[in-house]
């Protein structure tokens, strides 16, 4: 009986029994990570490495402290790797947020880990040395600061290239321009007061940042060197810090433009390097003439657009959009296709047309007259809703011209279909002496942007975005986006993305940082539609779209998926 006994006993007392010193089967009840949280610095120069142990807990009790059993993962990959081990190596090329996640008998513990990139570069003509000129403690100068972007610009990820303009009175020979996040520590040095950040450098920021903030700061150094050390700093001063929000997502598409200087019409993709003509001069837009007041169809089949040959006036043009290239099918030559400002049903179907203050409906295949809008007062600028349900356009008691109808407002009109509308609703009343002006849906139906003034239309001194719910109600200004210089033009939307943010890109001939602008550049601006729910600004301030050129001028921004 003894021996029966002791025999059961050991079975029990192993590592698949159920004695007091051994698990039992049947399995884990808990498992733990060791360390649950860790920050970890990497750069260029090498990796950051760390080991992590489970601890398991069992149903009898028992606990083995460095349990082997388990799955290793990652719940962000760019941050780095894991091995079946559990050594945790960080990425050289950026930082990042993770989870190490280790997994058992369907069980999981997670281990909270941030890896924060530091890299210093160097620009052209800057000693080998120079980071040590900014070791020491700087004084604060009100003077120092950045002249561009503005602080709490919001930008999409994928926006290929931001600049940065130092305003500094004072002068230095080197400056030092500071990315800060919970991910990211990167210096760029540079002897003269700007930094274009473009390709890896730029990537390095927002792909670690995206949904979340960067501080920007900025540090001036008046310095002597020996060779390539630094031998005395006679300065340090230090600028207020700005903060830059990178959204968690891309934006999408392309932005058409008219090439006001070239008279013809661009595109840039969002996350291009460039523009590039599209319709202009030299692609046959109706023999040499001024191109713009362009509309892309909403599936890019499409395009409408205005033009004016000479003295002759103003007309509109079709044109399918044929991989990728505009081929003119409908070109009008007389004066009973006079057509100004026009917009597309998001079929593609029909055009509206505006002209001296009639907007007529015309089948868009083959430019042939559908319907005319009714209304006692003088119409313009419209635009159709992305649903097709509707038209919203500028009324005015008088359109003296199709930019000119000092006493204006905003009127919707519901499509009964088939480019037929019926009577018009008041969105924005009429108001003597200020001109509304550029309607513009957004890309989910629930505002309408558009431009306030109360000296003219297009770059008035105090051209003003505002939105207002496409219900009706109270027009928000957007503050932010308009800025201390205004001027700011022809609001169009973005294609709706997958976040809380939309796009609003427009016109203006505001400064481009240090840069007085000799003529108008699109900008863009982030705005969060769940602000304006509650009668606050949703506008962030703007940056200007970076593909152009200053020497150039560009209006009439129109955002397409296509």
């Amino acid at each position: 009986m003894l021996a029966t006994l002791f025999l059961l006993f050991s079975a029990c007392d192993g590592p698949g029994g159920g004695g007091a010193d051994g698990p039992l089967d049947g399995g884990l009840t808990a498992l733990e990570i060791t360390p649950a949280a860790l920050d970890l610095r990497t750069s260029a120069a090498g990796a950051s490495t760390a080991a992590f142990t489970v601890r398991a807990t069992f149903a009898n009790g028992y606990v083995e402290e460095d349990f082997q059993q388990v799955a290793w993962s990652l719940t962000n990959l760019s941050a780095g790797t894991v091995d079946d081990r559990g050594t945790f190596t960080t990425s050289v090329t950026n930082g990042g947020r993770t989870y190490v996640v280790a997994e058992a008998d369907g069980l999981s513990a997670l281990a909270d880990v941030t890896v924060t990139y530091d890299e210093v570069v160097l620009g052209d003509g800057v000693p080998a040395g120079a980071a040590a000129a900014f070791a020491g403690t700087p004084t604060a100068d009100s003077a120092l600061g950045l002249a561009y972007p503005t602080d709490g610009v919001s930008v999409p990820r994928n926006l290929p290239r931001m600049d940065f303009h130092i305003a500094d009175t004072t002068g230095a020979d080197l400056y030092q321009i500071v990315f800060d996040s919970s991910t990211t520590h990167v210096e760029a040095i540079v002897t003269e007061p700007e930094l274009a950040v473009s390709g890896e450098f730029w990537r390095m920021v927002t792909a670690t940042n995206a949904g979340s903030d960067v501080t920007v700061s900025i540090r001036a150094a008046s310095v002597t060197f020996a060779g390539d050390e630094v031998a005395s700093v006679t300065a340090l001063r230090e600028g207020a810090p700005i903060r830059m929000v990178i959204n968690r997502l891309d934006a999408t598409g392309a932005i058409y433009f008219f090439v006001t200087t070239d008279s013809g019409i661009a595109r840039a993709a969002v996350d291009a390097d460039g523009w590039e003509y599209w319709f202009s001069n030299s692609s046959g837009n109706a023999g040499g003439a001024c191109v713009g007041c362009h509309v892309v169809s909403a599936d890019g089949a499409r395009m409408s657009y205005s033009f004016s040959v000479g003295g002759s006036g103003d007309r509109f043009g079709l044109a399918e959009i044929i991989d990728g290239t505009p081929e003119i099918v409908v070109s009008h030559d007389t004066r009973a296709d006079s057509g100004y400002f026009t917009t597309m049903d998001p079929t593609g179907s029909f055009v509206a047309v505006a002209y001296a203050g009639t907007i007529d409906v015309h089948d868009a295949s083959d430019g042939s007259l559908v319907s005319t809008i009714d209304h006692e007062n003088g119409l313009t600028m419209p635009d159709w809703s992305p649903d097709g349900s509707a038209l919203v356009a500028v009324g005015a008691y008088e359109v003296r011209l199709d930019s000119a109808f000092p006493k204006s407002g905003l009127l919707v009109f519901p499509h009964l279909g088939e480019g037929q509308f019926g009577p018009g609703e008041t969105l924005v009343p009429i108001e003597d002496d200020t001109w509304y002006y550029y309607p513009a849906w957004s890309p989910d139906g629930r505002w309408v942007a558009y431009n306030r003034s109360q000296t003219g239309t297009y770059f008035s001194a105090d051209a003003a975005l505002y939105m207002i719910s496409a219900d009706g109600g109270e027009g928000i200004p957007l503050a932010n986006a308009n800025g201390v210089d205004g001027n700011a033009s022809w609001p169009r939307w973005g294609p709706i993305p997958d976040d809380d943010v939309l796009w609003l890109a427009f016109s203006s001939n505001r400064d481009f940082g240090a840069y007085p602008a000799p003529f108008p550049q699109v900008w863009i601006t982030a705005v969060n539609p769940s602000l304006a729910e509650e009668g606050a600004d949703p506008s962030f301030p703007a940056f200007r779209m970076p593909q152009q050129e200053l020497a150039r001028g560009n209006h009439a921004p129109w955002w397409s998926a296509f």
